[in-house]
Parts: C-alpha cells; sequence; structure tokens
C-alpha cells in the first residue's frame, strides 16, 4: 500500500488530483460504501494541503504524515474487504502511478509495483522450541510479555 499512498499523496500537488481523487472514491464505493463521506473528507484535508503548498511553494508540506494517513486507509480497506485486492491494484496502476507528474517519483513508483507482486498477503511460519520467543511483523508490533 506504500505505492498506492505515495502515488496518491503526489497527485496532490500535481496536475492529475481529480482522477486520482475520483478513483480512489470509485474504488471506497464499489467496495466499502458506508466509508465513502470519511474517505471523500480526508480526501478534501489532502486537497488542502496540496493547495496551501501551491499557493505558498515555500510553505511545508506534510507528505510523510499524508502517506502514513493514506497506508492506513488502504490498509484497513484490505483488510476489511480482502477482496478488493484487484480493485486496489487497479486503481494503483492505471489512475494513481500513471498520475503522478514528476517523473522520478513517477519512475521510482513503477519500479517498486513491478518489483512487487502488488498488493500481496504474506503468511509467515515460524517454529520455536523450548523457552525461545519470536517476532514476526509486516506492520507495528505489540510484545505483551506474561509471567
Amino acid at each position: 500500500m506504500t505505492v498506492a499512498a505515495a502515488a496518491l499523496v503526489s497527485a496532490i500537488v500535481g496536475d492529475a488530483w481529480a482522477a486520482s481523487r475520483d478513483g480512489v472514491l470509485d474504488v471506497w464505493r464499489r467496495v466499502h460504501p458506508r466509508r465513502v463521506r470519511v474517505i471523500d473528507a480526508a480526501l478534501d484535508e489532502a486537497s488542502g494541503e496540496g493547495e496551501l503548498v501551491r499557493v505558498h511553494p515555500e510553505a511545508p508540506f506534510p507528505a510523510g504524515q499524508l502517506e502514513e494517513d493514506w497506508q492506513n486507509h488502504f490498509h484497513a480497506l484490505l483488510r476489511d474487504h480482502p477482496d478488493a485486492r484487484d480493485d486496489v491494484e487497479q486503481l494503483i496502476r492505471e489512475v494513481l502511478v500513471p498520475g503522478v507528474s514528476e517523473p522520478g517519483k513517477r519512475a521510482e513508483l513503477t519500479t517498486l509495483l513491478n518489483n512487487s507482486t502488488g498488493v500481496v498477503n504474506n503468511v509467515n511460519n515460524v517454529t520455536v522450541t523450548g523457552k525461545a520467543q519470536a517476532a514476526v511483523a509486516a506492520r507495528d508490533i505489540h510484545w505483551n510479555t506474561r509471567d
């Protein structure tokens, strides 16, 4: 979901914002219509950040925070609706990445996309013996020990 979030955030300050926004909303309308208002509001907030940068180029643009927010939105969508994988992958390939106006960023995202297998679900098998402990994480990890 890193590619989706990075491409969407890049589009905020580019020429393809309308198409990117529409594409994101279309996916949510098809897959999770109850969340469309929340996603629409999040897109409005992101657009406001982009407008600020367009009007005042010296203003700081919170790209990192916006990318994290959108990674969370996409992860939640796929967690709740794993069947939406193809819809999200199509959005990434056909709308978001092509809409990135900066050639270097578009090339970077295309490389990331082509080197991945798309939106994936990883399965990790870990075997421990005795009193050994193992931790495997694809994102956040919270460790609680019990005596």
